[in-house]
Order: C-alpha cells, then structure tokens, then sequence
C-alpha cells in the first residue's frame, strides 16, 4: 500500500509541476509586459528601453538615442487633443523554444483619446526570454508585418508567424 501510494505522489508530480511552472511563466510575462506598458505611460523611456530587445535597441542607434527618440515622438504625437488613456495587458501564450530562447506572443489593447473619439487598438507584443526565462524583452509587433520580422529575426521568424493584424474600433 505504501509503495503504491509513493508512485501516485510521483505520478501526480510529474503531471502538476509542469502546470504550475508554466502558470509561474506566463504570469512573470504579463507582469514584465505590463510593467513596460507603465514605464511608457509613466513616461520612463529609461525603463521602456531597458524592457526593450537589445538589438532593437542598437537599431535605434544606442540606449540614448532611443530614449531621445521615443521622448520626441512622444511628445510630437501626444500632445493637444491626443492621449494614451489605458493600455491593457492580456494572458501571454505559452512560451515557445527557438533555438535558446523562449518565445511568446503577449496580446495588448490601447485606448488613445482623439479629438474624434475613442480609437481602441489591439495588437501584440513578443516577448523573448534568453536566460531561461529570467528576464523578458518586449518588441511591439503591432506595426511591422512578417517580411520586416524575417529582416530583424531570421532565427525567430521560421518558428512562429505573427497574428493577424486587427483593425482600430473608434468609439465616439
């Protein structure tokens, strides 16, 4: 009887643990994207960079100069009559393995206030782990299509095909 009972505590082991480890992934995912979404909306450009993929980042021509970038753009496009109001967060997918990093497409809603409106978007971000897991960089997917994502990742591009494109919903 204690021998069974020793096997079915493995058994159920080996069939629980794989789902709480994955549950703790994708919840340090969704935590990570939504602390980058706040540092956007905190206008901390320095911690949006630092959630940043680096080579995004040397794409962009250096920490510095991204922050500049973004700081600029910001400003240029949010400022009178539009506005971020709330950026939500929705459940990652389960993360992928390509090659040694961990993939995973983490779906993202924004609200922008327009002088004609609501404008809801709904896109992605992909987060990409190169550590195991320990830490998460984040790339808005939103705006380029899969040629541009076969450009900047060859290596990630053959493994997962981006989602599709939605269009934005204006509410009045």
């Amino acid at each position: 009887m204690t021998l069974r009972l020793i096997f079915f505590c493995i058994a159920l082991t080996w069939t629980v643990y794989p789902v709480f480890a994955e549950n703790a992934v994708i919840t340090k995912i969704q935590t990570h994207a939504e602390k980058c979404s706040q540092a956007f909306l905190d206008e901390r450009y320095d911690l949006l960079v630092d959630y940043t993929h680096p080579k995004i980042v040397k794409m962009m021509g250096g920490r510095e100069k991204m922050i500049q970038r973004i700081t600029k753009g910001s400003k240029e496009i949010f400022s009178g009559d539009f506005a971020i109001q709330k950026v939500s967060i929705g459940t990652p997918q389960i993360p992928e393995v390509v090659g040694d990093s961990l993939l995973s497409i983490v779906p993202q809603s924004q609200n922008i206030k327009t002088p004609e409106g609501i404008l809801k978007l709904d896109s992605h971000l992909l987060a990409i782990s190169e550590d195991n897991g320990e830490r998460w960089y984040f790339i808005d997917i939103g705006p380029i299509n899969q040629s541009q994502f076969e450009q900047l990742f060859p290596e990630y591009a053959k493994a997962i095909s981006l989602p599709e494109k939605t269009r934005p919903q204006l509410a009045r």
